[in-house]
């Protein structure tokens, strides 16, 4: 991974600086549902040549249920519940994951030299890097009459394959416009990403 920051770094000397793009992207994260929980994403787009660029990319997943767990109750049970537990409907809690990649991305718009389509940037690509997760699951169970809780916790670091495709409309360096994508699919636990895009070419 640092080789090949470095190796973006060597190639953005060779940069024209107004050819650099800052995006934002906020959105919907899908864990199974499309819309069951949302995600952040932050990118600077470096172009190596024409309609080829890399990015280097953060980006925030989570679909954590906002309902808080009451701990103010005695749960004199602990237990670590079986793979059946973990995937049963009783379950609450949720996935959480922060990762850095680097995107190769092409734009084929900019291989076509019509006027019309000036404005236009249509990107799709893949991305390599890096997923630092954490995974909580919580199961409420009455034993002899006394109410538990179990409790699993799973997390830690891992490579992660991602891929994405966006379309922007520029209004002169400022643009809007929509991301699509799956992320961390690596480990076959993708999750989808659907949001919108905004930002600047410098």
């Amino acid at each position: 991974m640092k080789r090949l920051l470095l190796l973006i770094i060597f190639i953005a000397q060779f940069t024209n600086a107004q050819d650099v793009t800052i995006r934002t992207n906020v959105g919907f994260a899908g864990y199974g549902n499309p819309f069951d929980g949302y995600y952040f994403s932050f990118d600077v787009g470096i172009p190596i040549v024409k309609g080829v660029s890399v990015a280097p990319t953060f980006t925030f997943a989570t679909n954590y249920d906002y309902k808080r767990i009451d701990y103010s109750k005695s749960f004199p049970g602990l237990t670590s519940p079986s793979e059946e537990t973990i995937n049963s409907t009783n379950n609450r809690g949720g996935k959480m994951s922060g990762l850095f990649e680097v995107y190769c991305l092409i734009n084929p718009l900019q291989f076509l030299k019509n006027r019309k389509f000036s404005r236009h940037e249509f990107a799709i690509g893949a991305g390599y890097g890096m997923s630092v997760y954490n995974h909580n699951y919580y199961q409420f169970d009455v034993i002899d009459n006394t109410n538990t809780i179990s409790v699993l916790n799973k997390s830690g670091i891992r490579s992660s394959f991602s891929v994405k495709a966006f379309y922007n409309y520029y209004f002169r360096h400022y643009f809007v416009g929509i991301n699509i994508g799956a992320i961390d699919f690596i480990n076959g636990e993708g999750v989808s990403l659907l949001g919108i895009q905004f930002g600047i070419k410098l």
